[in-house]
């Protein structure tokens, strides 16, 4: 992965339980990845830029697109979970 980040898309996000979503992104071109593997999420919010790194859970991959699977825990106050929870199908995310 470059170190500028890869662009993808929100392609789903659904509440598995009251405090895991799943959150399924769409990359704009084929990534390798491997099982246990993690992807660093790149946000920004009021307080300016952060990262938080989510586990891969599930992958499916063609010769242009990658789709990613996370399983992500949200907390109550979690910065990274308030930016997960606002983020809707079809926006943009950056990661590494």
């Amino acid at each position: 992965m470059s170190q500028e980040g890869i662009k993808a898309k929100v392609i789903n996000r659904q509440m598995l339980t009251d405090n895991v979503m799943e959150f399924s992104i769409e990359t704009y071109q084929e990534v390798k990845v491997m099982p246990g593997q993690w992807a660093l999420f790149l946000f920004e919010d009021e307080q300016g830029p952060f990262q938080r790194s989510y586990s891969i859970v599930d992958q499916d991959t063609d010769n242009e697109r990658t789709m990613l699977i996370f399983a992500i825990k949200l907390s109550d106050h979690g910065r990274g979970s308030a930016v997960i929870r606002k983020t809707q199908i079809g926006s943009e995310v950056m990661i590494k």
